[in-house]
């Protein structure tokens, strides 16, 4: 099988099912959304749709980027342009009360939102794992003539 041109996060849920206990992941990251600057590009919709795509293009802040991270207890929301959500899974399945803020949970929200900085560092501008077609060979002698200081 051939490598892509870029790199792959995913890991294979394969082995889970036969070994509860294999490795995984601590984290689920999930990522969407727009920036306000990119609402001329956001797609305008036919029926059913269209009332939401209109929606969209006269307040693109409510579709704005969004980062939510989760473990087994936890699911932390960064917004771009509203509040950060903090939601214990455990007591409130449904996700209704924002824990955000709440000085009580204050190192959970920030071990969180510590996990979602690390995850977008670590799989954000990634290098291609194949070079660039576009890019000319490029074969110039070293100035000077010698082997450079390397």
């Amino acid at each position: 099988m051939s490598r892509p041109p870029y790199r792959h996060f995913g890991r294979s849920l394969t082995p889970l099912p036969c070994d509860p206990d294999a490795p995984h992941r601590t984290y689920a990251f999930t990522e969407g959304g727009f920036t306000v600057e990119e609402e001329p590009q956001m797609e305008r919709p036919g029926f059913p749709y269209d009332l939401k795509g209109a929606i969209q293009h006269e307040r693109p802040e409510l579709v704005g980027k969004a980062v939510a991270v989760r473990d087994h207890e936890w699911t932390y929301v960064w917004r771009l342009y509203e509040q950060p959500e903090l939601y214990d899974r455990t007591k409130d399945p449904r996700e209704r009360t924002n824990k955000a803020g709440d000085p009580a949970h204050a190192v959970i929200e920030r071990r969180l939102h510590d996990a979602v900085l690390r995850w977008l560092v670590e799989t954000t501008d990634v290098i291609p794992t194949v070079p660039d077609p576009r890019l000319p060979q490029v074969s110039l002698p070293v100035p000077g003539g010698g082997g450079g200081t390397g």
